[in-house]
């Protein structure tokens, strides 16, 4: 039983030299959700992996004013949920939100058009494409010692080799969570660019804030 232990474990050192890369695709349907695996942002995700396109991340960071926050938020957290993103942070003056990757310039663009002014604007990317193949073979590597660590406790019939096996197996798995996990993450940074929306009154005149602070008196 030694033996055959030390010959498998020998067996993965040499399986982890490898890489394949059609190992890409199949990894994205054991990494994600079924649910997600239908959204949009996930499909074009999918389109990229299957074609070996590079995989990149895109993030921006938008300074906009507006003439009313108040009314402004409301108005771009509708349009997120429309394009099907989603908030993940919030405050008084900063939205931060998941948008679809293939939606993010047309999301830009809206701010500008129907919120309000863009006074700065920075976008930024980054290409994961190496290490998300390198996550994916390692995966491939580790699901092939699971299915062979599993045959191997099927065979064992000492205790000792039993917890030996047993304990190889749950390292294992421990790993493959964990590798399916950063994998998720990898693919969520591809298919959502993220944007961070600033927002700023906009700069009132002398007469427009005679107004404004007659209106807010008159509120309070």
């Amino acid at each position: 039983m030694r033996k055959l232990l030390v010959l498998f474990v020998l067996f993965g050192l040499v399986a982890c030299s490898g890489n394949s890369s059609n190992e890409r695709t199949a990894a994205v349907s054991r990494a994600m959700p079924a649910k997600s695996m239908q959204m949009d942002a996930y499909q074009s995700f999918e389109s990229k992996v299957a074609n070996n396109e590079r995989l990149v991340t895109y993030s921006a960071n938008v300074d906009l004013k507006v003439s009313q926050i108040e009314d402004a938020k409301p108005l771009i957290a509708t349009h997120i949920k429309e394009i099907k993103g989603y908030i993940v942070e919030e405050n008084n003056k900063r939205i931060i939100a998941n948008i679809p990757a293939n939606e993010m310039d047309a999301f830009i663009e809206f701010l500008g058009d129907s919120v309000g002014k863009i006074s700065d604007m920075k976008k930024y990317g980054s290409d994961v494409t190496d290490n998300y193949d390198d996550l994916n073979a390692r995966l491939a590597t580790l699901k092939k010692s699971q299915d062979q660590y599993s045959s191997l406790l099927k065979k064992a019939t000492k205790v000792e080799d039993i917890l030996k096996v047993e304990k190889e197996l749950e390292r294992v798995n421990t790993e493959i969570q964990r590798l399916e996990m950063q994998i998720k993450r990898a693919s969520t940074s591809v298919a959502y660019s993220k944007v961070t929306v600033n927002l700023n009154d906009s700069v009132r005149g002398p007469l427009g804030w005679v107004f404004y602070g007659i209106g807010s008196f008159f509120t309070w």
